[in-house]
């Protein structure tokens, strides 16, 4: 059973990363932008795949979390989703053959990563605000209770502008209406949501859903666009997604 964490963070700076998806020149830049005596830093999942350099995306990220463990946060996406024998349980995954060229044998390789598949949070709530990589759950009772079925849809679901809730067109995971989103966030005393795994919404900037409720961001150019990194300033917290959607560094042009 996994929880959703609270983080009492005393960082001047929160820093917030979209989905990676290998692109190493847009991880470089967030980590020369981080500073990890005044800032934390939050990766929102999807490190790997889609890009060139998800390798490398891993192994920076994960000696970021051992090097800092006060100032990094890393969250499961649906593309660190495997199971006990590292076989992926999302398609389509490029890992698998880019560990061959690049590690070797990727069952040797996987039996390293799943260390640092250990280290990744399913969500975390800091002052109001539930990050998470692909959506809310309705059927979320209790923080400290999330099943593999609540999980799942975690890591898979996307917001809607309209009410109710659907399948997702994806497959798995569902679509979520904003009286859902709305029902939650007054259950759990929480003003709105940060997430990403939909980048192609967020290609020049974050993305505001569902009336402010719901912020989608992205820190890959592998769809086109302009990757960028969210800033949340600890003197300045926003109180929605429209107003923490004006704060972000653009990763590259």
């Amino acid at each position: 059973m996994k929880r959703i964490e609270y983080l009492d963070l005393s960082a001047n700076r929160i820093l917030v990363a979209g989905d990676i998806h290998g692109d190493l020149v847009a991880l470089k830049r967030i980590i020369e932008i981080f500073n990890p005596d005044e800032d934390h830093l939050i990766f929102l999942g999807d490190y790997a795949d889609r890009g060139e350099n998800g390798v490398e995306c891993i192994e920076m990220i994960w000696d970021l979390m051992l090097k800092y463990p006060e100032s990094v946060t890393a969250l499961k996406g649906n593309h660190e989703d495997f199971d006990g024998d590292g076989n992926p349980l999302f398609m389509p995954c490029d890992l698998v053959y880019e560990v061959e060229e690049k590690r070797g044998n990727w069952t040797n390789y996987f039996k390293s990563m799943k260390n640092f598949l250990k280290l990744l949070k399913i969500g975390i709530i800091f002052d109001k605000i539930i990050f998470v990589h692909g959506f809310i759950s309705s059927g979320i009772e209790s923080m400290d209770r999330i099943d593999r079925n609540i999980e799942i849809e975690i890591i898979w679901n996307d917001p809607i502008n309209e009410f109710g809730e659907y399948s997702n067109p994806r497959g798995i995971g569902k679509l979520v209406g904003k009286d859902i989103t709305s029902k939650f966030l007054e259950k759990f005393g929480i003003n709105f949501i940060i997430r990403s795994h939909e980048p192609r919404k967020a290609l020049s900037a974050p993305f505001i859903e569902q009336d402010g409720l719901a912020l989608t961001i992205s820190s890959t150019g592998v769809y086109g666009g302009v990757p960028h990194l969210l800033v949340i300033k600890r003197d300045e917290i926003p109180k929605n997604g429209v107003s923490a959607s004006k704060n972000f560094i653009l990763l590259y042009q």
